[in-house]
């Protein structure tokens, strides 16, 4: 019986490990996907025709109202992307004020490690490729 739990332990946990990234894995992307193209118009209208039963005239006013919400949500995640670099960009300047010469070298050095370690969260904050840099 012993011998039996030296196999199905390691196999478990192996499983949860490889579910757990998997599913990281998996959100990344959609996060990704979501952010880079915005929502998807066409996949929501024929899940909601699918669900509902829209018709064709429904499908119609459903398609403008989805797309309305994407060309918002656009705007707001420029205006948010632009927001947070200005803080970011202000913060880092005035920590840079306050230090000497010796220390902005340093703090340069470690800013550089954070956002290198975050490097996936930085990318989602600043606008997708193909849209202009904001300061």
């Amino acid at each position: 019986m012993k011998a039996h739990w030296k196999v199905i332990l390691p196999s478990l946990l192996l499983g949860i490990l490889l579910g757990a990234g998997a599913g990281t894995w998996a959100q990344r992307k959609a996060i990704s996907r979501l952010w880079h193209k915005g929502p998807d118009t066409e996949r929501t209208l024929k899940r909601l025709t699918r669900k509902l039963e829209l018709d064709s005239a429904q499908q119609d006013k459903v398609r403008a109202a989805l797309e309305a919400r994407r060309v918002k949500l656009s705007a707001l995640r420029d205006k948010t992307a632009a927001d947070f670099l200005k803080i970011r960009s202000t913060m880092k300047a005035d920590v840079e004020k306050a230090l000497r010469p010796d220390q902005r070298q340093m703090y340069e050095a470690i800013m550089a490690r954070v956002e290198a370690r975050h490097k996936d969260i930085f990318e989602h904050q600043m606008p997708p490729p193909g849209r202009k840099e904001v300061p």
